[in-house]
């Protein structure tokens, strides 16, 4: 039997699954699924063939003919053919129902067949008593600083769940995420914590700007009404827009002209989450890490709920 290697040596260095999954964890979580999903595959097929050979055995045929066994053709209607017939009548090429009609009761016989193996092999499943019993792979798990960045929700002592969101301004993914990421919030409130961090792409222009503009309204405490009103305009956000944003708010113009003149500090900040974010597997935007297990992409509320139950039981 051919197993995975146990490791690999590169110019000396020696690395494992560990070794993939601590420094390129998008890799290690791409194993892990990939590996549960084969796992589970293997089995059912292993159990679709062996609960075939011991039915085929008890009523003395074989596998092929096991789940066909009582089966006896019906008639097709002539109300059948052409209900059938109407439906699929663009997709025939204009043949007439006398042409189509022998593809047609062959499609329908062929439903009946299907339909009856199906019954016969829930029939034999329920027999045999088959439990499939999968063990469950621990999700990965990463440390994911919130490096002094703006939060939502409760402080960090009493978050019993903590989201650290990387994100873009002039990213529409994002900004569809949005509103999944609000009902979270209000769902799970007093016990959520959003931590908000930097992932301006390099193919959006004003990403950037928009950035540095957010993090210059973090002193003036209108860091999350610049936020909100930022993905309102995603997709807009000109020198122009940002500046419209920011007064809107109720900023003092004199003291944002100053931080953002002089943004160096801020765009090193930025720099820093994206550095972080891709060593932690971030390759695009918007994603997520919920107690440090990674949610990539503009995925539904139930996704994110699914874990975020899991790790709230857990917890108890």
């Amino acid at each position: 039997m051919i197993f995975p290697p146990d490791y690999v040596k590169i110019n000396g260095n020696r690395y494992t699954i560990a070794s993939i999954q601590s420094e390129e964890p998008n890799l290690g979580i791409r194993f892990q699924k990939e590996y549960q999903t084969i796992t589970q595959n293997l089995f059912r097929e292993f159990v679709d063939k062996k609960l075939l050979e011991i039915a085929a055995k008890e009523k003395n045929t074989d596998i092929d003919s096991v789940l066909l066994i009582g089966y006896a053709p019906r008639k097709i209607t002539e109300e059948e053919i052409e209900s059938l017939y109407s439906q699929y009548k663009d997709q025939l090429k204009n043949s007439s129902k006398e042409e189509a009609k022998a593809r047609i009761v062959q499609f329908l016989e062929g439903q009946d067949r299907s339909n009856y193996q199906r019954n016969q092999y829930s029939t034999i499943v329920q027999k045999y008593k088959v439990e499939l019993n999968f063990k469950e792979i621990p999700d990965l798990r990463m440390e994911v600083d919130e490096a002094g960045n703006p939060a939502l929700g409760v402080d960090a002592k009493n978050a019993r769940i903590t989201v650290v969101e990387f994100s873009d301004f002039e990213c529409p993914f994002c900004q569809r995420s949005q509103e999944v990421s609000r009902r979270l919030r209000e769902a799970y409130n007093g016990k959520i914590r959003w931590v908000f961090r930097d992932f301006p792409l390099e193919f959006h222009q004003n990403a950037v700007p928009a950035h540095v503009a957010a993090n210059c309204s973090i002193s003036q405490g209108k860091y999350w009404e610049v936020f909100q009103k930022f993905f309102e305009n995603t997709g807009n956000l000109t020198k122009a827009r940002i500046r419209d944003v920011v007064q809107s708010v109720g900023m003092d113009m004199a003291k944002f002209e100053a931080c953002t003149s002089d943004q160096e500090k801020i765009v090193t900040e930025i720099r820093k989450d994206i550095q972080d974010g891709k060593k932690l597997g971030v390759s695009g935007t918007p994603a997520f890490f919920i107690n440090g297990i990674f949610v990539s992409g503009a995925q539904p509320y139930e996704e994110f709920e699914q874990i975020i139950e899991k790790e709230l039981k857990a917890k108890n």
